[in-house]
């Protein structure tokens, strides 16, 4: 079941009111599965998807120059 970003919240909610097991069978999830949603709100990593963006290097390189410089973004 894919679940949008405002579900993995309400499912976080329910998971701080109620518990892992009643959140699972609620909303037809694993135990596991609720508690990796629980564990991603709590690291602030609970995205709209799970892609891993891509750099190149010459992004990269920038990037590193200008905080070597002092120019934090």
């Amino acid at each position: 079941m894919k679940l949008t970003y405002e579900e993995r919240l309400i499912v976080v909610e329910d998971h701080k009111r109620y518990g892992t097991a009643y959140t699972s069978r609620k909303w037809g999830l694993s135990e596991g599965y609720v508690k990796t949603i629980v564990s991603k709100a709590r690291n602030n990593s609970l995205s709209l998807n799970n892609k891993h963006t891509n750099y190149s290097a010459e992004f990269k390189i920038k990037v590193a120059k200008a905080y070597a410089e002092g120019k934090h973004i």
